[in-house]
């Protein structure tokens, strides 16, 4: 899984910035029920016992960040932003897109994260039920 977040501000001298998380994520899953249904001197009893485990590994796990910083040639804007006219502030922020530049070969990382590996373990052991 690769998301991409992008973040275009409205104000032209500052670039977008660029958030990426790539992560692996393995779960595996044990379910195990038994019931039954007995008869003793008359009576009836039915029961029901389940087990159930899961378990989630993050083998790998790392966070990105870029800027891509506003930066002009001859006046005219080569990365970041170009400038939002400034009648519509509040646009939907999906029609900021349009005023990035991407030039990606101008972008640099601001700081990456390689979390530890973390696994979690969830056991489910209901109470045995007997009617």
């Amino acid at each position: 899984m690769l998301p991409l977040i992008e973040n275009y501000p409205t104000d032209a001298s500052l670039g977008p910035l660029y958030f990426i998380r790539d992560q692996q994520q393995e779960i595996s899953n044990f379910n195990s029920s038994i019931n039954g249904k007995n008869h003793l001197f008359g009576l009836t009893a039915e029961w029901g016992v389940s087990f159930s485990q899961s378990k989630s590994d993050y083998p790998y796990d790392f966070y990105s960040d870029f800027y891509e910083p506003s930066e002009s040639s001859g006046g005219v804007a080569t990365s970041g932003m170009k400038p939002i006219p400034g009648q519509y502030p509040k646009w939907p922020a999906d029609t900021y897109i349009q005023y990035a530049l991407n030039n990606f070969q101008q972008a640099y990382m601001v700081w990456s994260l390689l979390p530890p590996r973390s696994k979690i373990l969830i056991k489910k052991r209901p109470p045995i039920l007997i009617e």
